[in-house]
């Protein structure tokens, strides 16, 4: 289940967005993770709908916990019309958060390759 902005829980794709950056909070250990997600897939060379509903990051240490037994909430932090902008806000949600810096977080690395015109419709204010 994934809640927007703590409000609400998303069951379906919302309209017009192809993306969306998330934080997963492990109320366990009160250990974090910021990632990015698409709603969509290409399996066949089809466009369907990916496992976003179950989706909890590519952190091994994240789903050995989960695995474990651990308790998580699960937060879209932002709804994205590009797959550019979702790059952008999930770099920028980790630099603000100094996730490298913080071992409260189970991120241990970050990179992307955004161009210009990848987020130029983005408006930040």
């Amino acid at each position: 289940m994934w809640l927007r902005r703590g409000e609400f829980n998303v069951t379906e794709i919302p309209t017009s967005y192809i993306a969306f950056v998330y934080l997963i909070h492990n109320t366990t250990n009160n250990k974090y993770y910021i990632g990015k997600k698409q709603f969509f897939a290409k399996r066949n060379k089809k466009k369907c709908e990916s496992d976003w509903k179950t989706y909890t990051g590519s952190s091994d240490a994240l789903n050995a916990d989960i695995a474990d037994g651990h308790q998580i909430v699960k937060t879209m932090l932002h709804l994205c019309k590009s797959k550019g902008e979702a790059s952008y806000l999930e770099i920028k949600e980790q630099i603000d958060r100094e996730v490298l810096f913080n071992d409260q977080y189970y991120n241990r690395f970050i990179g992307c390759k955004i161009h210009a015109n990848h987020v130029k419709q983005l408006n930040l204010s």
